[in-house]
């Protein structure tokens, strides 16, 4: 069980934070601010739309481990997308690549949360320990996350890793 867990908390962190810098993002499209903040809600409308359709067929294939390596690969393509095409002096046609780009991102993002909780929770014997399995999940990913950001900066944050670290 404890395999489990690690593997489930495996997927990048930095999937589902996207959505803080999505309007940056499609704002490097091309579009004035209040235009790229409207351009973000067909990838979350996307998105909800397929993780309840992955979702719904998870449940009926009574299976998780394929829909989450799926939508890991759709956001891999989507990365990739953003990556390969250069937005400098992109035409039309790199632009709507691009755009693409965020809304596989954005899908993959979103769409394995529910599918990986509810793999750990199925995987998870008592409602105990279901609950501490769920609560490690969820805070594992963010503790990690905090924890790195700090080795790259100055010695100023040494206390803050030492607290970070007594606390954990």
């Amino acid at each position: 069980m404890a395999r489990d867990s690690v593997l489930t908390c495996a997927p990048p962190p930095f999937w589902p934070q996207v959505g803080g810098f999505l309007p940056t993002i499609i704002s490097g499209l091309g579009y004035t601010e209040a235009r790229a903040q409207l351009f973000t809600v067909p990838p979350y409308a996307v998105a909800l739309v397929f993780m309840i359709a992955l979702a719904s067929f998870s449940d009926r294939v009574q299976s998780r481990g394929l829909p989450v390596a799926a939508v890991f690969c759709i956001g891999l393509v989507g990365w990739g997308i953003l990556f390969g095409v250069d937005p400098v002096g992109a035409t039309a046609g790199d632009l709507h690549a691009r755009y693409f780009g965020c809304i596989c991102v954005v899908t993959a993002g979103y769409s394995s949360i529910p599918l990986i909780m509810a793999w750990q929770s199925g995987n998870t014997g008592a409602e105990s320990q279901r609950a501490v399995s769920l609560g490690m999940l969820n805070t594992g990913k963010s503790r990690s996350s905090g924890r790195v950001a700090p080795l790259s900066e100055p010695s100023s944050y040494d206390l803050f890793f030492l607290s970070q670290s007594a606390s954990a």
